[in-house]
């Protein structure tokens, strides 16, 4: 029985260029002419894998033709050794197409990020756009909580305009999620994404952030969710360019936080703390 014998990393990698195709065509960093370049080794991967799943029956095929010209007399008895021999063996079927499986998947992959240099160029300008509309609409959302208030206020176009607005940022961190995966673009040596890796200011600084009680967990988008996520968007989110560039917002992170803790020293006002209110 002929086995398939590819790793999961070429796998995954098999999984990760469709995907990635897709995203990358929603950004408009690749055309259709290229969407089907990546298609074709997709296709030609999969054909490889059909051709390693049905070795055994194609060499039974074999055998059964060589059996019926030996009794139609097309092949003489004695030649049916050699006949024989000219039938590839399964596990050579297999390896073979298994290496044109990996070496489809690798055109695949790289076919599909043949524009990636742009990626974060165009994440940026796109999750500016949302963040600038989302500051647009949030003094209509001010102290409306939930879409029934937004409703009575006559605000119900604005709730769901932010509440689109939230989904598509979640969408293009989901892309940069897996951007990074790939090593399309920069992230940490070692650890998760911080706020300075998403927010050239501290959401938590922000004036609506300052609102929050951020160690509550929120409860859906009318249950805090609402001002986290406006709260975010007057922090500039953004995508370093390079982890330089993340290292530079961390420190302006890291002075925003001493002058905001001076401040209030000097007020003796309430300090808003990272992780919450104090």
């Amino acid at each position: 029985m002929t086995e398939w014998n590819v790793s999961a990393h070429y796998e995954n990698m098999f999984a990760e260029a469709e995907e990635l195709a897709l995203l990358m065509h929603q950004l408009g960093l690749l055309s259709n002419k290229e969407s089907d370049t990546v298609n074709g080794h997709i296709e030609l991967a999969n054909l490889a894998r059909e051709a390693a799943s049905s070795a055994e029956g194609a060499v039974e095929v074999e055998c059964r033709r060589i059996g019926r010209e030996v009794a139609d007399g097309k092949i003489k008895p004695s030649d049916i050794a050699a006949e024989t021999l000219k039938i590839a063996d399964p596990d050579r079927i297999r390896f073979v197409a298994e290496r044109a499986f990996i070496h489809s998947v690798g055109r695949a992959k790289t076919a599909a990020l043949v524009n990636a240099g742009r990626a974060v160029e165009v994440l940026n300008t796109q999750l500016t756009q949302l963040a600038e509309r989302a500051v647009e609409l949030a003094p209509q959302l001010a102290g409306v909580d939930t879409a029934d208030a937004a409703l009575a206020a006559g605000r119900g176009d604005a709730w769901m305009e932010v509440i689109d607005l939230r989904g598509t940022v979640a969408r293009l961190r989901g892309i940069s999620d897996l951007l990074r995966k790939a090593e399309v673009l920069p992230k940490p040596v070692v650890g998760a994404i911080e706020n300075h890796w998403r927010f050239r200011l501290d959401p938590m600084l922000t004036d609506i952030g300052k609102r929050v009680n951020w160690r509550k967990p929120a409860n859906g988008f009318s249950g805090g969710g609402k001002n986290r996520f406006l709260a975010e968007m007057h922090a500039q989110p953004y995508i370093p360019t390079s982890r330089e560039e993340a290292a530079l917002t961390k420190r302006a992170h890291e002075t925003a936080w001493a002058e905001h803790r001076a401040a209030m020293a000097k007020l003796d006002a309430p300090l808003v703390v990272q992780g919450g209110r104090a």
